[in-house]
């Protein structure tokens, strides 16, 4: 094995999965014990591997963007396929992985699918659906040096490709444990330090705390993990209790970048972030937010520039843990504290209800009103908690007229949010699970009973 030289990372591609992807793809056709190890029994004869294939995809009405898979695997008599999902800096959410299933479902019907991720990190617990297989880039490592084994007539320039990817990837399985055991602490700190391999490490911390914090379902609805405008990686966590501001259209989350958590304010397009901000300071304040000693709120003077994000309030979180105990574990439980202590605190705009459309002992489809907008509310088949969604006056004109069901007024909404029921576990489900829960949504408004039917709202309704 050549020590000198890794010709991999003198083009600075060893973090870059595409790179990745076309060495498992090599492997993938030059191999029968690989194919075996990854894809599985049953792929004996394969086409050429493809990568980075890209297809559109519409998972609801209205929403449209495209599918990219990062090896796409078929047999030769085309009866069976394998897809791969490559992370080597990330892992993907229970959402992405639903995502994908959707879509293989549709795009290759009646074909013998099997799905595939291989990461560097394994998934935390629950986040793998039960179809899919998980492989480490660890051993892939370890196939890899009993494949040499196998073959010692692999020619000599293949035999180098092979041997200085098994080399870069025993160097950074190594530089993984130092890194969380030695050195985490320092790269939350520094995270655009050591020529960009701090950036590379926060990433995959930041993705393993993302997969740990998914078995927290009741509490957040979704995660994003970016770069962010500094270029310094930064972890989302949406609050699935609204934190909306429904009438200034502003929405509070929790964000994680380098060594400070933040309550984070994403503002509604025109409106006065500071104002808003502000507000949400004052709120806080009186309802006793309980602070750290690195805590933080926002100066909310007056800037020239429009800023449509804006911390509201922070806390070092380096400080607070201390270097000694800093660790994933450490920060998932303060994440989880910070969490806490903010929701106990907010009192966010309330929706103010307006009537029932629909009652049966109880609110099947209600009206509220937050300033000038109109929002629907209605509970779930499951009893789960009840969803929140934005309308207007033609789209309820169009329900009422039984033009479209409710689940297609609801899948028409710009804006919804979802109240889980005191000690319900929620299972992670995106909007088009969401439409087919809806209580009545199957249902044209002219096919109920009037039993069901509120006459008084109708009546006043029709004379608007």
């Amino acid at each position: 094995m050549n020590k000198d030289i890794n010709i991999i990372k003198l083009l600075s591609k060893d973090d870059k999965e595409v790179i990745h992807s076309a060495i498992i793809s090599f492997l993938l056709n030059e191999s029968k014990f690989f194919r075996e190890k990854i894809l599985g029994v049953g792929f004996e004869d394969i086409e050429i591997p493809k990568e980075e294939v890209s297809y559109p995809f519409r998972p609801d009405e209205g929403s449209r963007r495209r599918i990219r898979f990062d090896i796409l695997v078929t047999d030769k008599a085309g009866e069976r396929i394998c897809i791969i999902e490559n992370k080597f800096k990330s892992l993907p959410t229970r959402i992405q992985f639903r995502g994908y299933s959707r879509f293989a479902e549709q795009k290759f019907k009646g074909k013998d699918v099997s799905k595939v991720l291989i990461s560097f990190l394994s998934p935390a617990k629950g986040v793998l659906p039960a179809d899919w297989r998980s492989i480490t880039y660890a051993q892939i490592h370890d196939w890899i040096q009993e494949f040499m084994e196998r073959k010692p007539e692999l020619s000599q320039n293949k035999r180098f490709l092979v041997e200085q990817y098994q080399e870069l990837l025993q160097e950074k399985l190594t530089a993984y444990q130092e890194a969380k055991t030695t050195r985490i602490y320092e790269i939350f700190s520094n995270p655009g330090d050591n020529k960009g391999e701090n950036r590379f490490w926060l990433t995959l911390f930041l993705s393993e705390i993302l997969s740990e914090m998914e078995e927290y379902q009741e509490y957040f609805s979704g995660f994003y993990l970016g770069g962010g405008s500094s270029n310094i990686p930064l972890l989302n966590l949406h609050p699935r209790k609204s934190w909306k501001d429904y009438e200034a259209e502003s929405e509070f989350l929790i964000q994680l970048q380098g060594g400070t958590i933040k309550l984070y304010c994403h503002i509604g397009r025109g409106m006065n972030g500071n104002a808003i901000v502000g507000e949400k300071i004052q709120s806080l304040q009186k309802n006793g937010l309980e602070t750290k000693s690195s805590g933080e709120f926002k100066d909310t003077k007056e800037t020239a520039r429009e800023e449509r994000t804006k911390y509201v309030y922070r806390e070092n979180l380096l400080k607070e843990i201390g270097e000694e105990s800093f660790s994933i574990e450490r920060i998932k439980e303060y994440l989880l504290d910070f969490y806490h202590r903010v929701n106990k605190a907010n009192e966010p705009k309330h929706l103010k209800k307006e009537d029932d459309i629909l009652n049966s002992e109880g609110t099947i489809l209600g009206l509220y009103s937050c300033g000038t907008k109109h929002y629907l509310s209605s509970h779930l088949n499951d009893g789960s908690g009840t969803l929140y969604y934005r309308t207007n006056w033609d789209l309820l004109k169009k329900y009422m007229g039984s033009e479209i069901l409710l689940k297609e007024l609801f899948l028409k909404s710009d804006k919804f949010s979802f109240k889980p029921r005191q000690g319900k576990v929620i299972s992670e489900i995106d909007k088009e699970d969401y439409c087919n829960l809806i209580q009545c949504g199957e249902s044209y408004y002219s096919e109920l009973s009037d039993g069901l039917k509120n006459k008084e709202f109708e009546k006043s309704f029709y004379a608007c």
